[in-house]
């Protein structure tokens, strides 16, 4: 069993603050609201600790059974006054300030009073008069501020006291707060489940992090917490919690708060067929219930631990008759999605009957939410002879996006056999898509799904020849178009997907927003892979407000925002794609944004790109340990090959080799965009972790590696992909002056547009006109455009030319422009170079040099090339921190000879 954290103060220093505001001169204090559980007790004698060392402290705390008792909480300082006293308020006053002069012995008074609410209004009068007198500073808290008395409520209206309002923690305040509490960064997806099950509750948030830390749900993984089980909502000290918090509910109230519970969400219009509008507005101001103001409004329960309690300690009898009241309530209005899977789901947990098309098509809305789980245990409800084509085909569906290929295999297995008139054509082609899923995601499938996407396509043609099968429904043929264009995904045919895709959305065929969405997601990546960078820039900018919509299908956004992310990546738009993942707190309360490869993976992906390996690894190194539990996605080698580039940029050869080799592990199949993008930060690893030979043949072979790639992509059309690998090559030392690469990069970037183009075709003319003014000009574009790795490697080649020509005036504002982007990127020096010995090579090139040997000269008598010395010369002055040829003399000529 872990050790019980130590909860820290993250997110609510500024409240702190505030109450210490409060207390400052010619202030009355501080009034602490929120909701309970929120931390309101622990921040008062957080900011009571200080106050005690130079001033004099009282704790109260009102009580609900001494509420209607005069001076019921002022008994523990009445105690000594003589009781007579109590039946004039004035006395009372005189004596409490005799009292508290007394025992504070000329300190400051502070009376902290708890729960305020529950204090009883004469003993609110005197501590308000008091406070008013400056004979006391009060710190009050208040679950209901509506409720105080009206002698508090006078303070803070007037100002006198300061409001410190404590809302629930955000999701990065969480984050900060779970790291610090368990002294170790969390992953995304510990994170998110934590903050989503406690609604950002301080003390639910306590509450659920010891239970998963009991049952080891909650555990470590290489230094870093990860979730390894189900977070459970109904242990016995939550269930007492919540339990004691509702305890106080009237009959009407109970029922509307197990209705809300149990429906997830219910309209307030329908909501007040069932219930009294007071009702609803005493829970909502009991922090319960909570209105959304979007139309039409609904309710829903303010905390997701909440709602599960309550459902839970529902009797199955009571929920029938709940369920039977909702159902009848909403008198034939149109069900939205939600609703429609919240009542099926409330049937089954209840017991009520649910035929087989309702379930399957409450397990379709399961998927559609994201939540594949839910979608399994409908599907599995089914008896056996229930079973039917719709059905498997949403039991695949659901284990393909839990990532369980096998599982999913093996449910289509037996439908396989199925005689083909038992099945209708809706059926057959929901299966024969289900299948050619299956067979992408897994090593050498393609083919096969080629032939079960052929086969669909058939059916969809002899069902329009014939009057007897028509089509079931336009959904289903958008559904094997969005399959076709998967498919080109996975073998990167971009060149087709953006001719077939721009046909698609050129005719004037009314599409659902499903298939815009993904259509235009997946448009979107072709057009940036192929060149036609702008245009996926723009389209990008039409998609993102649509995946930002509330009514937009959870699933497709998931999938269509990491498109739309790479896709703006590999454009070079490395600014534009961290803006879209910083989407608010807001939005990431919603499942729309709970994948990783929608959320965390990108915001790692540009880091690396940028070359800021230290944020990369911060973000990764806690997610690939998520991964190793489960990768739905098919993600864990391109996160395993940009930590492994993260650690080389640090010099972390051993752990960056661990990496590639787990990477290279990997047997799960992903988009080919996806995979290319593993191998490109592959290469680049392998290419700076070689930076340590003796000899430059192995550094060279690797950027070699780079320009294989170069060409696989220029055959694929692929020019964006084509540029990346091109001037990754040019940037290694030793092909830096390659004029014949050079002459490539020009080439392609000229059948590309966009800001990286533009900057490959700078930085390959400067390379041609061998000029390090120019390389400087394209470093200064380079972190412009963010891209800060970029920029290093031009400065260090500027720096290298400058040598070579003796240009000190170029040498030096290279050097500077270089130093200037190591800060930025938080390394010392680039690669492992840093505080190293210099290799056997490069010590025998620095012993010529040091004798005034050119290059030339070097490279004849070594054997090598001209590049190659100059490569080695720029390590060796960066190891010696030397600037100039000439300080090589001091340091490799030996002593008589100087």
């Amino acid at each position: 069993m872990n050790a019980a954290p130590l909860w820290p103060v993250v997110g609510r220093k500024e409240a702190i603050e505030m109450i210490a505001e409060g207390l400052s001169e010619n202030r009355s204090g501080a009034l602490i609201t929120g909701e309970a559980g929120s931390g309101k007790t622990f921040l008062a004698q957080e900011a009571l600790k200080d106050v005690r060392e130079h001033g004099y402290v009282v704790s109260l705390r009102g009580s609900h059974t001494l509420a209607n008792t005069p001076y019921g909480a002022l008994n523990v300082l009445l105690r000594d006054v003589d009781s007579s006293y109590l039946n004039h308020p004035v006395l009372v006053l005189s004596g409490l300030t005799r009292l508290l002069a007394e025992h504070s012995d000329g300190q400051q008074a502070v009376i902290f009073v708890d729960n305020a609410v529950d204090i009883d209004q004469l003993s609110a009068v005197a501590l308000a008069q008091l406070a008013r007198n400056g004979a006391i500073q009060l710190i009050l808290t208040a679950t209901e501020p509506a409720s105080l008395p009206h002698a508090f409520l006078s303070l803070r209206d007037e100002g006198l006291v300061t409001n410190v309002e404590l809302r629930p923690l955000t999701l990065t305040q969480t984050r900060e707060w779970l790291a610090e509490a368990l002294q170790a960064p969390c992953s995304q997806a510990a994170v998110r489940a934590l903050w989503k099950n406690s609604g950002g509750n301080v003390h639910h948030l306590k509450l659920l992090s010891q239970e998963l830390l009991e049952s080891g749900a909650l555990s470590k993984a290489q230094g870093n917490w990860i979730l390894s089980g189900e977070v459970s909502v109904h242990s016995r000290a939550v269930t007492e919690l919540i339990v004691a918090k509702i305890g106080r509910l009237d009959e009407g109230e109970h029922r509307i708060l197990d209705i809300v519970a149990l429906a997830e969400s219910v309209p307030l219009e329908v909501l007040l067929r069932l219930g009294a509008a007071h009702e609803i507005d005493s829970l909502e101001e009991k922090g319960l219930l909570e209105l959304d103001h979007r139309a039409p409004r609904h309710a829903r329960i303010h905390s997701p631990l909440l709602a599960g309690v309550v459902r839970s300690a529902v009797p199955q009898g009571r929920s029938n008759h709940l369920r039977a009241l909702v159902i009848e309530a909403f008198q034939g209005d149109t069900l939205q999605p939600d609703i429609k899977l919240a009542l099926a789901v409330w049937g089954l947990d209840c017991g009520a009957a649910l035929t087989t098309a309702e379930t399957v098509e409450s397990a379709g809305l399961a998927n559609d939410a994201s939540k594949p789980n839910l979608a399994l245990r409908l599907i599995r409800s089914l008896l056996d002879d229930a079973q039917t084509g719709s059905s498997a085909a949403e039991e695949i569906r659901s284990l393909l996006l839990l990532g369980k290929i096998g599982q999913a295999r093996l449910v289509l297995g037996p439908f396989r056999k199925v005689p083909r008139p038992l099945l209708n054509v809706a059926q057959r082609v929901r299966l024969l898509l289900a299948g050619s899923s299956v067979l992408l995601a897994t090593q050498g499938g393609g083919p096969g799904a080629a032939q079960q996407l052929d086969r669909a396509r058939k059916e969809f043609e002899m069902a329009a020849k014939d009057p007897a099968l028509a089509r079931e429904d336009e959904a289903i043929f958008e559904q094997l178009l969005l399959s076709e264009a998967g498919a080109r995904s996975y073998s990167g045919d971009y060149a087709t997907q953006v001719k077939v895709l721009t046909d698609l959305f050129s005719q004037p065929v009314p599409r659902s927003s499903v298939f815009r969405l993904l259509g235009g997601s997946m448009l979107c990546e072709a057009l940036a892979v192929t060149g036609k960078m702008e245009q996926a820039r723009c389209l990008a900018e039409e998609l993102l407000p649509e995946c930002h919509r509330p009514e937009s299908v959870a699933v497709a956004v998931q999938l269509a925002i990491p498109r739309i992310r790479y896709a703006l990546l590999w454009g070079g738009h490395l600014e534009t794609t961290a803006s879209t993942i910083s989407l608010g707190e807001q939005s990431a309360a919603r499942t729309h944004y709970q994948m990783f490869n929608a959320t965390e993976l990108p915001a790692a992906i540009v880091a690396a790109a940028q070359g800021k390996a230290g944020v990369a690894l911060g973000l990764l190194n806690p997610a690939i340990g998520q991964l190793r539990v489960g990768d739905a996605e098919g993600v864990l080698a391109l996160a395993c090959s940009a930590a492994a580039y993260a650690h080389a940029l640090n010099g972390n050869k051993s752990e960056s080799q661990k990496l590639l080799a787990e990477a290279a592990a990997q047997d799960r199949r992903a988009t080919y965009l996806v995979e290319r993008t593993a191998q490109y930060f592959a290469a680049l690893a392998r290419m700076i972790n070689s930076t340590g030979l003796d000899t430059a043949p192995g550094s060279s072979m690797l950027a070699t590696e780079l320009l294989s790639m170069a060409g696989e992509e220029q055959q694929r059309g692929a020019t964006t992909l084509e540029l990346y690998c091109l001037s990754a090559a040019l940037r290694c030392a030793e092909l830096s002056g390659n004029l014949a690469v050079a002459r490539r990069l020009s080439e392609a970037s000229v059948l590309a547009d966009g800001p990286f183009a533009q900057l490959c075709g700078k930085f390959a003319r400067a390379v041609l006109a061998q000029d390090p003014s120019m390389l400087v000009a394209v470093a200064l574009e380079a972190a412009e455009q963010q891209n800060h790795r970029f920029a290093l490697d031009v400065a260090r080649l500027a720096e290298l030319r400058s040598v070579a020509l003796q240009d000190r005036n170029a040498q030096y504002l290279a050097k500077r422009l270089a130093d200037q982007y190591r800060h930025v990127l938080g390394v010392r020096s680039v690669g492992s170079e840093d505080m190293q010995p210099l290799t056997a090579r490069e010590l025998e090139i620095a012993r010529i040099a040091a004798h005034q040997a050119s290059n030339r000269e070097i490279a004849s008598q070594l054997h090598v090339s001209v590049r190659t010395v100059e490569g080695h010369l720029y390590r060796i002055f960066r190891k010696l921190k030397i600037s100039e040829r000439s300080e090589l003399l001091y340091s490799f000529l030996e002593p008589e000879t100087v």
